[in-house]
């Protein structure tokens, strides 16, 4: 889609359609591979698996040391079935590292990856708490078992790394107030407005006792048309180009001030995938994720697509999910005018 010009129709996916879009760079060989997240300590836990066709999540999560654990090398072959060996890694991106300031305040170590490329290997078969749960991790030879970073979930990552021999693409991120992503707003407006009208009749049909329901829906309670004056703001913009397509990952929501809390606003979210063919500038929905949430966003998600393969399948990303207490990382795939959950793996509340 030309950076000046606006999609000229909006199709909301209600059916599957083929759509087969040209990679910008070619397809990457369909080898076996395991991805996995460094933490500051150079502790690794694997995330996903690709065994040249589909992915899984086979590592043991949330688990403690006990006497049957295993010790490394000697892993059970379920624990990374299909994706080769284990023992050989390369960071591929590695997060700069933070100010004071940013330590202080808090930070989004995936906003901060910046390219790498650094082999190590495991060396042991380790427990931690770095990842919002007790988990079993691989000690290896790469950072500090000594950091004294703070332990905490959403910030203890070092770094993305597999054991493939070609590396991943970063995700590009749009400024959300920018042109592009602006555009594309005013291209799904319509759309979120026909959503929420459905999410709020659904929700207003359920029958309740004692609940007055300005309180319920605070501000989504208002009619259709005054909900729709209130502007819709972007939170996140994410582009992968393509040479005859341009995806979109975008978070839209519109904001309310809630009439019981005053600085409290209730807000309702759109995620959604967004595929736009840049000959006719077509818009469609791939995927969309809507909910009505309460000021403290507990039912909100937020996603940051951190790196993706191109296969001859289609593409595949590697998207983290941030919710109200806890984190999760999963893999997406986009092919055939889909964009499909494949694996999902999650520590803490999200």
């Amino acid at each position: 889609m030309a950076a000046s010009g606006k999609p000229q129709s909006v199709l909301l996916l209600l059916f599957p359609v083929l759509f087969f879009f040209t990679p910008v760079v070619a397809a990457q060989p369909d080898a076996p591979f395991t991805v996995g997240l460094v933490d500051t300590g150079g502790l690794i836990v694997p995330v996903a698996t690709f065994d040249g066709m589909d992915w899984s999540s086979p590592w043991p999560y949330d688990a403690v040391f006990d006497e049957e654990t295993p010790s490394w090398p000697d892993l059970p072959e379920d624990w990374n079935r299909g994706g080769g060996s284990l023992a050989d890694w390369t960071l591929w991106f590695e997060r700069s590292l933070p100010s004071s300031q940013e330590r202080l305040y808090g930070y989004d170590w995936a906003d901060q990856l910046l390219p790498a490329q650094t082999t190590f290997s495991p060396t042991a078969l380790v427990e931690t708490s770095k990842w919002c749960a007790m988990n079993i991790a691989l000690a290896t030879n790469l950072g500090d078992r000594r950091s004294h970073e703070r332990d905490y979930c959403l910030g203890s990552k070092k770094g993305v790394a597999t054991t493939a021999e070609f590396p991943p693409e970063k995700v590009e991120r749009l400024d959300p107030q920018g042109e592009n992503s602006q555009e594309i707003l005013a291209g799904i407006e319509d759309i979120f407005n026909v959503i929420e009208s459905e999410s709020v009749e659904q929700q207003a049909a359920i029958p309740r006792e004692g609940t007055d329901k300005e309180q319920l829906w605070s501000g989504q309670w208002l009619d259709a048309d005054r909900r729709n004056e209130i502007p819709l703001e972007v939170r996140e913009a994410f582009r992968i180009r393509e040479a005859n397509a341009t995806i979109y990952y975008m978070e839209i929501v519109r904001p309310y001030q809630a009439r019981w809390m005053k600085g409290c606003p209730t807000y309702s979210q759109l995620r959604t995938w967004v595929l736009v063919n840049n000959d006719d500038e077509d818009l469609i929905l791939l995927k969309k994720d809507f909910v009505m949430t309460a000021c403290d966003g507990k039912a909100a998600r937020w996603n940051t697509p951190i790196v993706l393969w191109r296969h001859a399948a289609g593409i595949d990303l590697l998207v983290r999910q941030r919710g109200y207490e806890g984190e999760s990382y999963f893999i997406l795939r986009i092919a055939n005018g889909a964009a499909t959950e494949l694996t999902h793996v999650g520590w803490g509340g999200a």
